[in-house]
C-alpha cells in the first residue's frame, strides 16, 4: 500500500513536503497491526476507489484528508 500511495501522490503532483506528511501519516496509522488492518481495510480502499474511477480530486482530497488527520484517509 505505501508504494501505491507514494506513486498516487507523485502522479498528483503533490510537492514534497505534502508527500512527507502523508507517508508519516500512513506509517503512523500502521504502526501497530490492528490499527494496520483498519487503515488498509477502509481508508487505503478509498484512495484506490478513486484512482480506479479516474477521479483526481478524490485522490487529491484523501491525500490531504490523511495527511491532517494523521492516516485517517477521509475517515
Amino acid at each position: 500500500a505505501y508504494k501505491a500511495i507514494e506513486r498516487v501522490a507523485d502522479a498528483l503532483g503533490l510537492p514534497l513536503d505534502q508527500i512527507d506528511a502523508v507517508c508519516n501519516a500512513v506509517e503512523a496509522a500502521t504502526a501497530s497491526g490492528i490499527r494496520a488492518h483498519r487503515f488498509v481495510g477502509m481508508a487505503y480502499r478509498r484512495l484506490r476507489r478513486a484512482c480506479l474511477a479516474g477521479d483526481a480530486a478524490k485522490a487529491r482530497a484523501w491525500m490531504e484528508q490523511t495527511a491532517a488527520g494523521g492516516g485517517a484517509g477521509g475517515a
